[in-house]
């Protein structure tokens, strides 16, 4: 793993290097938004990890800088103080692509860090995705729970491919609807809402099969494996 950290708490960064300590090959440290910009490691980086509060600029404004300017596809994660719902929101809408609250869990991290990058491993054209009992074959539009299929209508598996090649990652309602729908999300929220509730009950998503799919409020879902420290 190839990983950047921006935060000024040396602390925390100590806390990150010891979590990830295993899994990486290179590590850069930044403890400000401006000396990571003017540094621009991106093209050399499998994931970002970023505090909101940095004593220069906004992470938000790094992660607008990193989607909008650098057009970089980098997974990024937030590691933050701010617990607000529309706080939570506001780092997705920018372009992260996950969210931990301090304290965080060093388990929990690790497993939400290797998520984002075996997605960004995985790639669109992967034919097939596995994640613990779960087989995704995208050629024959099947999938598996232990070997076994799993009965799913078009629409339903197209919901499953979309959610498990974003798998770790948030996905917004919006983006479902027109990845699936072709449409705006306007009035399709119930409709949505629902499909993934069959999803969910089909796919048995549960703590038993180390995988779950959460909703996060007024945005979206993310489907995850299931962490235990």
């Amino acid at each position: 793993m190839r990983a950047s950290i921006v935060e000024d708490d040396e602390d925390y960064v100590s806390l990150l290097k010891s979590i990830l300590s295993q899994e990486l090959e290179t590590l850069h440290v930044f403890g400000a938004g401006v000396e990571f910009c003017r540094s621009s490691p991106l093209k050399s980086c499998d994931l970002v990890l970023m505090d909101w509060g940095l004593p220069d600029i906004s992470g938000i404004d790094i992660i607008k800088w990193i989607r909008d300017v650098q057009k970089s596809d980098v997974p990024i994660m937030v590691i933050t103080n701010k617990s607000l719902e529309a706080d939570v929101v506001a780092a997705f809408n920018a372009g992260a692509d996950d969210y931990m609250i301090k304290p965080i869990r060093s388990t929990e991290l690790l497993v939400r860090a290797k998520a984002l990058l075996r997605r960004r491993a995985v790639g669109d054209m992967s034919p097939t995705i596995d994640v613990g009992p779960y087989h995704i074959d995208f050629r024959s539009r099947l999938a598996y729970l232990s070997g076994s299929e799993i009965d799913l209508t078009e629409r339903e598996f197209s919901i499953v491919e979309y959610l498990f090649r974003n798998i770790g990652a948030a996905v917004s309602r919006d983006s479902l609807v027109k990845f699936i729908w072709g449409r705006d999300l306007n009035s399709m929220s119930r409709t949505v809402d629902s499909h993934v509730s069959r999803i969910r009950r089909k796919l048995d998503l549960r703590r038993g099969n180390g995988i779950r799919l959460i909703s996060i409020y007024s945005y979206g879902y993310r489907l995850e494996e299931y962490r235990v420290d």
